[in-house]
């Protein structure tokens, strides 16, 4: 009787261990899938080309998905792979020695491995390429040179010791549009600094910048970045890659990135300020650094903000 009952009570042991297996599985999903969770905003219709540049998403290494308001669509973040959908972001070298002017190369290679050679023009380039410190002390918009071979090329501005994401954001002619990101890493010893904390107001090159309203959950919210020099509004701002301003929000945590234009920038009588409204939607509560481009003077000009994106009620 004894034998017989340690055996039963070793088969429940075992029997109780399965089932509590299963159940884990059911509950975290296989092992190395690394799928992202879907998105919870609702699909759209499709979306003209402004709106499919606007590189705002549910989940980095989805596919593209239909579009949200005008200026966004449904992914909330990207960036955070350097592979989506068989398609690569990879450089000749992830160790940047940080001088000024130093090139930094890259390619851009398809699911079979090949590089690709053939972009769509999107705002006026074939690709963008967006380089921030892991601290998002610094913050660069540059636009490389394809060449002949199928690589890219640019000239990095300086650069101080640490770490680096560097984001390649770009149309495959016939194919997605994608955003993708690499780590890049400048030797020596690195210095990081906190993020400022959220303020509703920069100052740049002599322009006074102001924000109102936040990026948000789900449908998002609306960012109105109103401009002033000397105590008078800014009304002539210039088109600069196609609209009359670009905002990048980047996540502090993670760096997922999300890339957004005006909701009326470019359109046809369409103000050229001294407000710029943006809709922006992004997929984690948190810490995020906005990075507001615009032109005017004949200059380029990018305001950073911190703003605090919060939780949804329970």
């Amino acid at each position: 009787m004894g034998a017989r009952f340690r055996l039963t009570a070793s088969a429940l042991a075992v029997a109780a261990a399965l089932c509590t297996g299963a159940a884990a599985g059911q509950v975290l999903g296989p092992v190395g899938s690394g799928d992202d969770p879907p998105s919870s905003t609702p699909s759209r219709p499709s979306p003209g080309e402004h709106e499919r540049h606007a590189v705002a998403g549910a989940g980095a290494g989805t596919r593209a998905a239909p579009a949200g308001p005008a200026g966004t669509s449904a992914r909330a973040a990207e960036g955070l792979l350097a592979t989506v959908d068989g398609y690569t972001f990879s450089a000749e070298s992830t160790l940047l020695d940080g001088t000024a002017g130093a090139p930094f190369r890259f390619r851009i290679t398809d699911p079979a491995g090949a590089v690709v050679h053939d972009y769509a023009v999107t705002h006026e380039r074939q690709l963008h390429l967006v380089l921030v410190a892991r601290d998002l002390a610094a913050y660069h918009h540059l636009h490389p040179t394809l060449e002949a071979d199928g690589s890219w090329a640019v000239a990095l501005p300086a650069l101080t010791p640490g770490a680096y994401r560097a984001f390649a954001a770009f149309t495959v002619a016939g194919g997605p549009a994608l955003t993708l990101g690499l780590d890049l890493f400048v030797p020596g010893g690195a210095l990081y600094s906190p993020l400022p904390p959220p303020a509703g107001r920069a100052a740049v090159h002599g322009y006074d910048v102001s924000v109102t309203g936040a990026p948000a959950l789900g449908e998002g919210g609306e960012v109105a970045i109103t401009l002033t020099s000397g105590g008078a509004p800014v009304t002539d701002l210039e088109p600069y890659l196609g609209a009359l301003g670009h905002l990048v929000v980047i996540r502090a945590s993670d760096l997922a990135l999300v890339h957004t234009h005006p909701l009326d920038g470019g359109a046809a009588g369409a103000p050229a300020g001294p407000t710029v409204r943006f809709h922006v939607a992004v997929s984690a509560p948190g810490a995020h650094r906005m990075f507001f481009e615009f032109a005017h003077g004949g200059a380029l000009h990018t305001a950073p903000f911190t703003v605090h994106v919060p939780p949804p009620p329970p």
